[in-house]
């Protein structure tokens, strides 16, 4: 009986291919599918507070407060600036002032669109009309 002869070349390309084959097998594993990325409104619930730097120096400017509840969204907007001006009806504006939205969001692949209402009092209400 001979003697099987085995090339030093096979051994290699043999552990070549089954490392290829791990390596493969773990980048397919670590890939992120597309589907993960799009939104969903588990994400959004509760409250979101837009915070700028303290440092940050600006003569006028606005925060976001925004509330998510199911498919509704609540927006308090503060507004701030470090000028008194007059509106067209005469009123004095500034330096603080306020604004409220309400509405309902949905999402379109990876945005999210939001549709309400804007010039609300301060608790979402709509405000009356007293003049009729």
């Amino acid at each position: 009986m001979k003697p099987k002869r085995t090339s030093s070349a096979i051994l290699p390309l043999r552990l070549v291919k089954l490392l290829s084959l791990i390596v493969s097998f773990v980048f397919i594993l670590s890939c992120k599918d597309e589907e993960d990325l799009i939104l969903e409104t588990g994400m959004l619930q509760g409250t979101w507070i837009e915070v700028e730097p303290e440092d940050l120096n600006q003569f006028a400017g606005n925060n976001h407060t925004i509330e998510f509840r199911k498919d509704s969204f609540f927006v308090k907007i503060e507004s701030w600036t470090d000028v008194v001006y007059e509106d067209e009806n005469g009123n004095q504006v500034g330096p603080y002032s306020y604004g409220y939205r309400k509405g309902v969001y949905g999402f379109d692949e990876t945005t999210i669109t939001l549709n309400g209402l804007y010039g609300l009092n301060s608790d979402f209400s709509e405000p009356v009309d007293t003049s009729k």
